[in-house]
């Protein structure tokens, strides 16, 4: 085998890459940034102090700086100083606006007036036991807080039987959320119809409420299982007819509240919580008296004796100047005949104490007169000893059954005031004045009466309809309001007119017909607002002006000489020459004083 040598070439290629692929630089860049600095400084500044010592200085100059939300404590260095300094003078200038007369000749403001002067803010649906019933709202009254609104639903027409149930309504009418088109949360059912509402003055969970039999009943809203607390019974001596009003009344001698009722049956009752509602502790009789001799005679006579009638009682108050009113205060009872009789305030005649007796029973035996206590004593007496009882205590002298007249007959009988030509439906005191009171009856007159003169100081005819409720503003000394049956409630401000309303309140437009405004009733604590119950079983509440809720300077003085220039006679008409009013009256009296149910009216009467 041969081999031979091969001269080999070598050859080689090179990639070359594609042109897109290939990197370029390139570069960018923004505008040039211009920076630029700046100070600035405040102008110099000065500290002062008023009434109170100056911050003190640290090392530095600078004052230490305090949070000016942080309190300055009680007993800080220099505030007992600066109290001493400042007190004086600021009581110096307090008692020298006090004799200031440098606004007397301002008028202010009045508010609106009118249909302005009063805004519906809601009417609020019965519950439904009161639609299905067709029950009427015969009451409305405000607790104590102001906050809760209660009424008593029965029907103001019965005659006979009563076989309808009485309901009582309670709302927190001032709660976010509240339904006014949904019936109450809470509503409580008796056995018969409710005729009257009395909230107790400083407890606001209790309240009180007569029925058409004749029952005083007595609930507490905090108790949800068993509202009903106390009832009292049906008998002689208590109630046997519808109760037509309730009132709570102060007893200093015991620091507690009574309450009083009243009822066609002719007998106001005094009845102390806290012994149950078990029987009254005092009581008076609405005897019709008539003047006889000691042989029987009806003329000449130097004696009052008892007929043996009695008024039916319709409405009372206690007549003494103060939103508390008390047992010493002068009573008004209004009657179904239209009479209204003063009763002044039963006098206690302890007596000697009398071996077993209790001590209950000898109060109530101590305001029995004098002239029948000892005929009242010998018949308990011999009552107990039969029945083999040892103590004689309240309740047996109502179980003995003396007689009614006797135990609650009165020997100084009642003052008369003149009567209105039908039923009186109602009445009210004023809280600003110890002598004011007003009525409302069947005649369609609203009267305002002093304790001290029997014709009324002014007679007032808003409309020819039946005026069913009377009520005081609590906190307007010139204002209160009368509830009509053509479904208005008149609203009247004496500063502003003494012969017309300076506003009428309309029930707003329902499915069915207005009912006849039944109650009224201001709200003792949130003075802008009242509330009126219909017969249709609704209760509106309203909202009143600034100016018909808020007091004016020197009110209550205005008050007073307005009553004592009606009392005088000074009230003639506006053209008239019968005497001046009082410069703040007759600067504000309407051009359109007629003589009917106006101030003219009861001057007349005067100066006859």
């Amino acid at each position: 085998m041969t081999f031979a040598s091969t001269g080999l070439f070598a050859s080689h290629v090179l990639s070359r890459p594609p042109a897109a692929g290939l990197p370029k630089p390139a570069s960018a860049q923004t505008d040039p940034i211009v920076a630029a600095d700046a100070s600035a400084q405040t102008q110099s500044y000065a500290d002062a102090a008023s009434q109170t010592e100056a911050a003190a200085a640290d090392g530095g100059g600078a004052e230490e700086a305090k949070s000016s939300d942080e309190a300055a404590p009680a007993d800080a260095p220099g505030l007992l100083p600066m109290l001493r300094r400042a007190v004086p003078l600021m009581e110096d200038v307090l008692e020298e606006n006090l004799g200031s007369t440098a606004l007397d000749g301002y008028p202010p403001n009045r508010g609106l007036l009118g249909e302005e002067a009063v805004t519906l803010k809601c009417s609020l649906t019965p519950p439904t036991a009161v639609i299905e019933n067709g029950l009427q709202c015969t009451s409305v009254e405000w607790n104590a807080s102001g906050s809760v609104l209660v009424a008593a639903f029965g029907q103001l027409d019965l005659s006979g039987w009563c076989t309808l149930p009485g309901v009582l309504a309670v709302w927190s009418v001032f709660r976010r959320d509240l339904q006014p088109d949904k019936p109450p949360e809470t509503s409580i059912e008796h056995s018969s119809c409710l005729m009257c509402v009395a909230c107790h003055p400083e407890q606001p969970s209790l309240v009180a409420a007569g029925s058409f039999n004749g029952e005083v009943l007595l609930f507490d809203l905090s108790s949800k299982d068993q509202p009903l607390r106390h009832s009292s019974q049906i008998n002689d001596y208590f109630h046997r007819e519808p109760v037509a009003q309730l009132r709570w009344v102060y007893d200093p001698s015991t620091l507690d509240y009574l309450l009083s009722s009243v009822s066609s049956d002719g007998k106001v009752l005094f009845w102390s919580v806290s012994q149950g509602l078990e029987y009254p502790v005092r009581g008076t009789l609405l005897a019709m008296r008539k003047p006889v001799t000691s042989d029987g005679n009806a003329k000449g006579s130097a004696a009052v004796r008892h007929s043996g009638a009695v008024h039916g009682g319709t409405a009372l108050a206690f007549v003494g100047g103060s939103s508390k009113a008390t047992v010493q205060d002068p009573m008004v009872v209004a009657s179904e005949a239209g009479a209204l009789m003063g009763c002044s305030a039963p006098t206690r005649d302890a007596g000697v104490p009398l071996a077993n007796w209790e001590s209950s029973a000898q109060r109530v035996l101590s305001y029995v007169s004098g002239r029948d206590r000892p005929s009242v004593q010998a018949h308990v007496e011999q009552w107990t000893r039969s029945n083999r009882i040892q103590k004689v205590d309240a309740p047996h002298i109502f179980k003995s059954k003396p007689d009614p007249i006797a135990l609650f007959d009165s020997e100084g009988g009642h003052t008369r005031y003149d009567a209105h030509a039908g039923p009186v439906l109602g009445l009210d005191a004023s809280p600003f004045h110890r002598h004011l009171f007003l009525s409302t009856g069947a005649d369609a007159s609203l009267r305002l009466y002093s304790l001290l003169q029997s014709k009324p100081l002014l007679v007032l005819e808003p409309a020819a309809c039946c005026l069913h409720s009377a009520a005081w503003s609590h906190t307007r000394p010139m204002v209160f309001a009368a509830a009509g049956a053509n479904g208005s409630v008149y609203l009247f401000d004496l500063l502003v007119s003494t012969s017309s309303a300076v506003a009428e309140m309309k029930q707003p437009q329902q499915a069915r017909p207005p009912g006849a405004v039944h109650t009224v009733a201001f709200n003792p604590r949130m003075r802008s607002f009242l509330a009126c119950g219909d017969a249709n079983g609704f209760v509106h509440v309203w909202n009143l002006s600034w100016g018909l809720a808020n007091v004016r300077p020197g009110e209550t003085e205005q008050l007073d000489r307005a009553a004592k220039a009606l009392s005088d006679g000074e009230g003639g008409d506006a053209d008239g020459d019968g005497g001046e009013m009082p410069s703040s009256v007759k600067q504000n009296r309407r051009s359109d004083v007629t003589g009917s149910g106006a101030l003219g009216a009861a001057g007349e009467d005067e100066g006859r």
